[in-house]
């Protein structure tokens, strides 16, 4: 107990110029701080025999970068959390539970949509080709997710986007669990004249699997049904596949009667 207690008195006896929060005033920005010190931050506060910087020391060494840190959702760091404690027992990473990893997931998602939303005037405001579609959906996804996101870009009678590509579904690795119901859920509370749906593939390939077929069949016939077209159905991979396109358009590959 004594130690504890006199480790957390050692965080207290450090100077101000160590201490993130006084760190940043002292500075006046944000700028040149070390990852460490503004997780800490963020952290807010550590716990008895792990203070605040320590915690964001062993969270960070949780993962590879930073960069993967930013982008995981908040089970990720919740699952990293406990893949760092099962292998160092004896310096575990304390006081960052369920609460603080949504929080962090937040502030990250945050960074995320600002520097991924397109500036105005980036985009094509008419939808005329896959390409032009596949612009819009981007700048929602991003590469490196472990997961399949399932996106719908609502369109009016002249193919203008009448909204940002719209989150529709999540899926596991090996796949995302739209349907047709999802899909146009949306459409018609935005009353599209007509849709583009995209999802991407983690693995990088944007090759268009016999599922990705399939429901791709099964949006082509409530489409008609509801009679809200579908133009495409889009798959996105890394940015360099397919020459340089980084998609796929399953309406481009034929077989199927949009």
């Amino acid at each position: 107990m004594a130690e504890n207690k006199s480790k957390g008195n050692a965080f207290k006896s450090l100077p101000a110029s160590l201490k993130p929060r006084e760190q940043m005033e002292m500075l006046g920005t944000a700028r040149g701080m070390s990852p460490e010190a503004l997780l800490a931050i963020l952290l807010k506060t550590g716990t008895s025999g792990c203070d605040v910087t320590v915690a964001a020391k062993r969270f960070l060494a949780a993962f590879q970068s930073v960069g993967e840190m930013i982008r995981c959702d908040w089970k990720g760091l919740m699952a990293k959390i406990t893949a760092y404690n099962r292998a160092n027992p004896q310096n575990p990473i304390r006081g960052i539970g369920k609460v603080k990893c949504m929080e962090l997931a937040a502030a990250f998602e945050l960074v995320r949509i600002a520097y991924e939303t397109p500036h105005a005037g980036e985009l094509p405001q008419v939808i005329e080709t896959s390409a032009d579609a596949a612009k819009w959906f981007r700048a929602r996804m991003r590469f490196g997710d472990d997961r399949e996101h399932f996106f719908v870009l609502p369109l009016d009678a002249a193919h203008k986007p009448i909204s940002q590509a719209i989150f529709v579904s999540s899926g596991l690795l090996n796949g995302t669990p739209a349907g047709a119901r999802e899909v146009f859920a949306q459409a018609v509370q935005w009353q599209a004249a007509a849709i583009v749906v995209a999802h991407n593939h983690p693995s990088g390939d944007p090759t268009p699997s016999q599922k990705d077929v399939a429901l791709t069949q099964e949006l082509i016939d409530a489409s008609k049904i509801l009679r809200i077209p579908l133009l495409d159905h889009i798959i996105i991979g890394k940015p360099d596949s397919e020459g340089g396109q980084g998609f796929v358009s399953i309406r481009s590959l034929g077989g199927l009667n949009f």
